[in-house]
């Protein structure tokens, strides 16, 4: 069998072919514009246009979402538990301060609503020597 390559090909479809006659614009849309009204301009490819579920599903399916994340960060809350106020106290419980220079004073704060522990040193002087 022989194969006929792609510009054997071409050339004859040119040698028997014509190419359509130039038209101008004006008589290229008046044309077009007729064959226009004469098709129906529905799609009959159902993929074409959207189903109208899915127009309609959009909200619900994104409430449906923000429910899930909001089920997903709460559960993961819920794994992890918050210090008790004793394991808290522990955590931030100062039991010893030292102090490698000569200071003025020493206040040791706690906050209750934050758990949190402020160690404030002041009339420390340092001297380079």
């Amino acid at each position: 069998m022989k194969r006929v390559r792609w510009q054997q090909i071409r050339a004859t479809l040119r040698e028997q072919c014509q190419p359509p006659p130039l038209r101008s614009a004006d008589e290229f849309w008046a044309d077009f514009r007729a064959r226009q009204q004469l098709v129906p301009q529905i799609a009959d490819d159902p993929l074409a246009v959207p189903p109208r579920f899915a127009v309609s599903w959009l909200p619900a399916l994104t409430g449906l979402a923000i429910v899930a994340l909001v089920a997903v960060l709460f559960t993961k809350n819920l794994h992890t538990p918050p210090p008790t106020p004793v394991q808290a106290a522990r955590l931030s419980e100062v039991e010893e301060v030292e102090v490698m220079v000569e200071y003025g004073g020493l206040m040791i704060m706690q906050d209750a609503e934050s758990r949190g522990t402020l160690v404030w040193v002041t009339g420390m002087e340092t001297h380079d020597g």
